[in-house]
């Protein structure tokens, strides 16, 4: 099912009928087209589990933000606003959406390979370089997208500085158990940094 497709075809939930759900667990989102991104298909499906997959890569965008990819736009710039000021709450926003009406896993892979920032990499685009990996093997799930996605970021080495949706995050969904999260992270930091 392409979410767009549904989306523009007009074939979603009332768009009063997520606002009532969304606001009985979470903040209003930022902008109210959003209550409007729901795919009737999808609905039907509600409580069931949704899982956000996502391809390791060496910057802050994992599975919270993945999610930012069930915006119906092809063409995200508005959502992502003068330089990226309605990002966060976009990401926020469907998070907040989607989390009300199913049990969300994350998983981040990269298992066969991917991609390594390198000063000397071998491959080269205008303002990056880096190597492809192969073999990489990792694979990494939680129930908590902004719980896994902090790992992650604590794994690449950058920790949250590069992804304030996180930390934004976290007014709505709770505080991290940082003990999880800094046991976690010391794991991964040895597979991300080596």
């Amino acid at each position: 099912m392409n979410v767009t497709n549904e989306i523009w075809d007009g074939r979603i939930v009332d768009p009063k009928v997520v606002k009532k759900a969304v606001k009985s667990r979470y903040p209003p989102v930022f902008h109210d087209e959003m209550y409007g991104f729901l795919p009737k298909k999808l609905y039907d499906l509600r409580g069931s589990t949704l899982i956000s997959f996502s391809k390791l890569k060496q910057y802050a965008t994992f599975t919270f933000k993945n999610m930012f990819g069930l915006i119906p736009d092809p063409i995200r710039a508005w959502w992502h606003g003068p330089k990226n000021k309605r990002m966060n709450p976009s990401i926020i926003g469907i998070n907040q959406i989607y989390n009300t009406f199913f049990n969300i896993y994350g998983i981040v892979e990269a298992m066969k390979n991917t991609a390594r920032l390198s000063k000397e990499g071998k491959v080269s685009i205008p303002g990056f370089k880096y190597d492809v990996v192969n073999d990489y093997g990792i694979i990494a799930t939680g129930k908590s997208l902004v719980e896994l996605d902090t790992i992650m970021c604590n794994g690449g080495g950058f920790g949250l500085k590069d992804a304030t949706y996180l930390q934004e995050a976290e007014k709505i969904w709770g505080p991290i158990v940082s003990e999880r999260v800094e046991e976690a992270s010391n794991i991964v930091k040895t597979w991300l940094l080596s």
